[in-house]
């Protein structure tokens, strides 16, 4: 598991995650599915610049959930990709980052088809779409930058694999001009933080509330209810947000959860050292601290491949 965290501003983007890895060995035991972590590695690249021939514009991808595939990680298919991907394809479409995440959702369902679908049939004993969704490990991308010469702001497309059957699993979730924060992976201690409730929790609360009151529960109750509990949601303008505080706000989510995956009782699901990327339409900068006029900052224009 990852906490992964993309904030979306009008001067540039910030994609961060945390670096550990977890193996998960899977088995079956008196008949049933068994998963268990049996090693948390950290150090690992989980934000990765994107550089593919005849592509301009600055794009990076940031990945959680599985960390390999088969016996090689997803940032080594991710180099693979960029080697193999024409970008000549995408110049001149309304959305450049839209139609290299198109491209990346192709390329990794067949890597998952090949390499992760017959190890869970072979445990399971059952076909594919047979086997529970919440059995199924999933590998999502945000892909976040620049690409349209129409505008200067950038552009978050999300890739979800496995997608369910017959459906493609890529959309976008900001458009230009939608500025804010998104979360993936770890995500319960931010959602607790920033919208000021449990998601799982208030589904229980609400849940026993309509049992007791011996009512059903409605869409537009629901509705109602989720309108009134929003009201506790900080109101961040991040259209007003210069990069330094999006930097910060960034990181200081990503420490939140770290430190408090430290601290809880279980494997380790998320931690090691944090790792954070801005682009702009000047290009990508690496920043290895919470700001980006600080010592211990790696800065890179244009397009390039992380080598880890």
């Amino acid at each position: 598991m990852s906490i992964l965290v993309c904030c979306n501003l009008p001067d540039g983007v910030i994609l961060g995650a945390d670096s550990a890895v977890t193996i998960v060995t899977r088995g079956e035991r008196e008949g049933a599915i068994t998963q268990e972590i049996t090693k948390t590695f950290t150090g690992a690249e989980k934000v990765f610049p994107i550089a593919v021939p005849g592509l301009s514009g600055c794009i990076a991808v940031g990945s959680y959930g599985l960390a390999t595939l088969g016996p090689q990680t997803v940032q080594s298919y991710l180099r693979e990709f960029c080697l193999q991907a024409d970008g000549d394809q995408w110049v001149g479409c309304e959305s450049p980052v839209g139609g290299l995440s198109e491209a990346l959702y192709d390329f990794f369902n067949t890597k998952y088809s090949e390499l992760v679908r017959p190890s869970l049939e072979q445990v399971h004993k059952l076909p594919f779409d047979k086997i529970p969704a919440d059995q199924k490990p999933l590998l999502g991308l945000v892909v976040a930058g620049y690409g349209g010469k129409r505008t200067p702001l950038a552009e978050i497309w999300l890739v979800a694999i496995p997608a369910n059957e017959g459906e493609r699993s890529v959309r976008c979730r900001r458009e230009t001009g939608n500025f804010g924060t998104d979360w993936f992976g770890v995500t319960a201690p931010i959602t607790r933080l920033l919208k000021g409730f449990d998601g799982e929790l208030l589904n229980n609360v609400l849940d026993h509330l309509a049992t007791m009151a011996g009512i059903s529960w409605s869409a537009d109750l629901d509705a109602e209810v989720r309108r009134i509990v929003a009201q506790g949601e900080y109101k961040i303008p991040y259209g007003h947000l210069p990069l330094e505080a999006g930097i910060r706000h960034v990181k200081s989510l990503l420490d939140m959860v770290v430190e408090l995956d430290a601290f809880t009782p279980g494997p380790q699901m998320c931690g090691g050292p944090t790792r954070m990327v801005v682009l702009t339409t000047a290009g990508l900068t690496w920043v290895l601290s919470a700001s980006l006029s600080r010592p211990g900052l790696e800065e890179k224009h244009g397009n390039m491949v992380s080598e880890g």
